[in-house]
Order: structure tokens, then C-alpha cells, then sequence
């Protein structure tokens, strides 16, 4: 047994006042002489015994009393063997503070409830059990009942998703050489679908909570720039996900202002439009209107923008390539300059997007310029047809580039690309196609 409040046991030696009363009162007066005295005696004679067996009861009571309220502001703590107690038991705790547990339900979210039904755990636990804490990271801690408590007190929904069949395996693991016979696992978790994988586990005792129903949710599965540089135009691609049947609204966010607006559905892919005019970095959201799981409604984005580059185009290159470096200029994707050259020849010191020669007795000129450059690859003879190309710049389109003449290289091919989007054309290796 112990004492919350040990200073309180002074108080017992108050128990001693009742005996001091007593026996001070039991001082016996002078005795006169009275001749009616006599006819009294007999009568305190048949009574005596019962004064005292009175007094003798008041007495303890008195005592008892006093010493019992010092007892209890000491606050006494015994463990016995009786009612709801338990052996001492090796305890696992996993709550899954993981992102779904934001959800509100209620007006609360499931992390909350998670939170109580754990300082629930906590509140059964005796001085001989011994405590692990799993939380979403799935790491396992070994910790006493009161940080625990602090624990949970502080916990928060984190953005990651634990795996609760390995959660459970990692708990079991943590508990086998524990000399504790008794060994108990509590999972507290919303019970997520995909938060399951297979596994095999230990004989070990499992107790899971089971969460109230979680409403549906919409949520943004990703978003990403296109292109990655801005100049200074651009747009965010988003894709919606979740399982909600009407459409929300869904902002683009720059600076504190909306860009770009629009509604979507869970499975919906949507481009937002948006401009910056200052060449910098810049933090970006692309958001849905708030539900009742609000972790998924927001993603983040780091914008650049830059000046476009500033491009020239000598007659090598072809009337085609004019006309398609015209129109980017137009939109503002590229600017007039000779950063980068587009020729048939290569440009000396300046960067060249090299196309192949329209007159034949030029190709092995450029092969030789190519060979003392260092360059390994070849021009060979233009062959017409029509082939396909894989998009280089990962459009997402069901096809890539269609090409109806090439120039065999030494390294692959180039291709000549009959569409508007010139750029498109170039392949992997770097080479420009026209």
C-alpha cells in the first residue's frame, strides 16, 4: 500500500484526543456523606455496567472516526487481486494517427475519438504492466502510462499511411521476449481498407476498436505543373479522386489570389490556367472545397517562372520551323534572340538544334562538322514512310509524333513531323526532328 498524500498521516495522532478526554474524566470527586445517598447506590450499582459498555463504544467510535479521516486525505493506493484488475500484462498500443483520421464526424474528428478510447487503455493499466506505443510512423516505444498520456494528449494527424497488418506483426515482435505471460495488442484505427496488407501473424491477442462510418470523401490525388518552368505562362494538371457523387469547386491559388477556377468530380482531370509576370519562385495551391476529411483537400506547388528562351532561326532550318517559332513567340513561349540557334549547320559557339540538311550534298558535310564536335552520331539517307514516335515530353497522349519521312543516323533516326508542335518531334537522345 502507498500514499498519495503521506503528509496527511499526522493526522492520526488526533486519534489519540478521545482516550486523553476519557480518561481525564474519569477522575473521581471527593465523597460527602448524605444519608439520602443511600437509596441511591443500589440504583447506580444495576446501571454502572451499562455507563461503561456506552462510554467504552463511544470511546472507539470517536477514535475510529478520526483516524479514518486522516486516512483519507493521505489517499491511500493498494493493488489486490479482487474486482476488475488484472495480472500484469505486456500491452501494445497502436493508434493510427494517420492522414484519414482527420475525417470530422460528428463534429469531431476520428482521431479524437481515437485519443479517448486510448487514455481509456491507459485508465485500466496497473503499476506492473508495461506499455508500448505505436503511432503512424511505425515505430515501436516502450513508455510508462503518464508519457503516454502526453502522447496522445499532442497527437496529431500525420500525412503518411500506416500498414496496420505490419503494425500488428512489429507489435507482436517487440512483445516476444517480454517475461510477461500475459500479452495483449489494442489497435485503434478508422479500419481504412487499404491499410491492410498480408501478412502473417502471431498467436497474439488482438483487440480493434470499431471507428463510427466515415461520410464520403473527394480529394486531390495529384497536381503538377506544365511545364515545369513558366514563361510566364503555364498550367497545373489535378486529378480528383475519392468516392463523392457532386462536384466541387477547385481553386488555383497564387500569391493570396485565385487564378484559375473550376468544378470537378472525383475522377475528373482538370487544367488550370495561370500566369505569373516576375521570373521567381513561387508557392502555389490547388484546393477543393473543404469536406469532412480536410488532409486531402490542398496540394502544393513551387512554381518557377522564367524568361522564355530567346531562339533564332536561320533559313537551314525550314520554312516550317519559322512559322512554328512565330507562333511560339506569340504566346510568349519563346522570345527573339540567338541563344539558341535552329539551323541545318552547327552554329560554332552557340547552342544548335540541328535539323537535317534539305539539300543531300550537304549531309556529309554536317556528318564531318558532327565528327569534330566530338558528336557520335550520323546523318544517313532520308527514307520516306510513316512511322511513330513516343512523345518525348510525356504528353499523356494514347500516341506519340507521326512521321512520314526520316533520316537514318548511325544512333537510331530522325524524323520529319508533319504537325504544328515542332518541338514534339524531338526524341530522347536530344536530337531535333523536322
Amino acid at each position: 500500500m502507498s500514499f498519495l498524500q503521506p503528509l496527511a498521516l499526522f493526522g492520526l495522532i488526533g486519534a489519540a484526543i478521545p482516550p486523553l478526554l476519557h480518561l481525564m474524566g474519569r477522575k473521581v470527586p471527593p465523597i460527602v456523606s448524605f444519608p439520602p445517598i443511600r437509596y441511591l447506590s443500589e440504583t447506580e450499582r444495576k446501571h454502572s455496567r451499562r455507563l461503561k459498555l456506552r462510554n467504552l463504544l463511544l470511546l472507539i467510535l470517536r477514535t475510529v472516526v478520526i483516524a479514518l479521516i486522516a486516512l483519507a486525505a493521505a489517499r491511500p493506493v493498494a493493488n489486490v487481486g479482487l474486482g476488475g484488475t488484472h495480472s500484469p500484462t505486456a500491452v501494445s498500443l497502436i493508434v493510427d494517427n494517420s492522414l484519414s483520421s482527420g475525417a470530422v464526424i460528428e463534429g469531431r474528428r476520428i482521431l479524437d475519438f481515437l485519443v479517448e478510447q486510448g487514455q481509456h487503455v491507459l485508465d485500466r493499466a496497473s503499476s506492473g504492466d508495461r506499455f508500448w506505443l505505436l503511432l503512424a510512423d511505425g515505430l515501436p516505444r516502450q513508455i510508462t502510462v503518464s508519457e503516454a498520456r502526453l502522447v496522445l494528449d499532442t497527437l496529431l494527424p500525420w500525412p503518411v499511411r500506416l500498414d496496420l497488418s505490419d503494425a500488428v506483426r512489429t507489435a507482436a515482435g517487440v512483445m516476444a521476449d517480454d517475461p510477461l505471460v500475459q500479452r495483449e495488442i489494442v489497435l485503434l484505427s478508422d479500419l481504412q481498407r487499404t491499410a491492410f496488407s498480408p501478412a502473417s501473424l502471431e498467436d497474439v491477442r488482438v483487440l480493434a476498436w470499431s471507428p463510427p462510418p466515415v461520410l464520403e470523401n473527394r480529394g486531390l490525388d495529384s497536381a503538377r505543373t506544365i511545364p515545369e518552368i513558366w514563361s510566364p505562362r503555364g498550367e497545373v494538371v489535378a486529378v480528383v479522386g475519392g468516392a463523392a457523387a457532386n462536384p466541387a469547386a477547385l481553386r488555383l491559388t497564387m500569391e493570396g489570389r485565385d487564378v484559375a477556377r473550376s468544378v470537378a468530380a472525383p475522377g475528373d482531370r482538370v487544367v488550370l490556367s495561370g500566369a505569373q509576370p516576375r521570373p521567381g519562385w513561387f508557392v502555389a495551391t490547388v484546393g477543393l472545397d473543404p469536406d469532412e476529411l480536410r488532409g486531402d483537400d490542398v496540394r502544393y506547388l513551387a512554381v518557377r517562372v522564367a524568361q522564355p528562351a530567346a531562339a533564332m532561326v536561320l533559313p537551314g532550318a525550314g520554312l516550317f520551323v519559322v512559322e512554328a517559332l512565330g507562333v511560339l513567340q506569340e504566346a510568349g513561349r519563346a522570345r527573339a534572340g540567338d541563344d539558341v540557334v535552329l539551323n541545318d549547320r552547327l552554329g560554332g559557339s552557340k547552342a544548335t538544334i540541328l535539323f537535317p540538311p534539305a539539300d543531300p550534298a550537304l549531309v556529309g558535310v554536317v556528318n564531318r562538322e558532327l565528327e569534330a564536335s566530338g558528336i557520335g552520331w550520323r546523318f544517313g539517307e532520308v527514307i520516306d514512310g510513316e512511322w511513330e514516335l513516343p512523345d518525348p515530353f510525356g504528353g499523356g497522349g494514347q500516341g506519340g509524333v507521326r512521321c512520314w519521312r526520316r533520316s537514318g543516323t548511325s544512333r537510331g533516326w530522325c524524323a520529319t513531323a508533319e504537325r504544328s508542335s515542332w518541338p514534339a518531334a524531338w526524341s530522347k537522345a536530344g536530337r531535333a526532328c523536322r
